[in-house]
C-alpha cells in the first residue's frame, strides 16, 4: 500500500509510479489525488489533512486482502495512463491543434 500524507499536490509523480508497482493507494485529495486517482475508483481518498479518515482507509485495506488486491488492480490499470507512449501522444494532439 502507498500513503500520500502530502496536503497539496500538483501531480504527485510519486502515485503514479506507486502505481506502477501494483501498489493500492490511499491519499489525502488534493488536486493531484483526484485527478489520479478519479475520485474513489482507482484509490481511497480522504478530506486533506483528516488523518482519522485516512487511518480508517489504511485499516480497512490492512484488513481486506481481497479489496486490498482489487485496489492495486486498479492501479496497474490506471497507471497506464500515464505511460510516456500515451503522454507523448497527447501532448503532439495538443501541439499539432496549434498549428491549425
Amino acid at each position: 500500500m502507498f500513503l500520500s500524507t502530502s496536503r497539496t499536490e500538483g501531480l504527485g509523480m510519486v502515485i503514479i509510479e506507486a502505481m506502477s508497482f501494483g501498489l493500492p493507494v490511499v491519499s489525502f485529495a488534493h488536486h493531484g489525488g483526484r485527478e489520479i486517482l478519479e475520485p474513489d475508483q482507482t484509490g481511497l481518498l480522504v478530506p486533506v489533512g483528516d488523518v482519522s479518515a485516512m487511518l480508517k482507509d489504511i485499516n480497512l485495506l490492512i484488513s481486506n486482502v481481497s479489496l486490498r488486491h482489487e485496489y492495486g488492480e486498479k492501479s496497474l490499470k490506471r497507471y497506464e495512463a500515464f505511460k510516456l507512449p500515451r503522454v507523448i501522444s497527447q501532448w503532439s494532439a495538443v501541439l499539432d491543434s496549434l498549428r491549425d
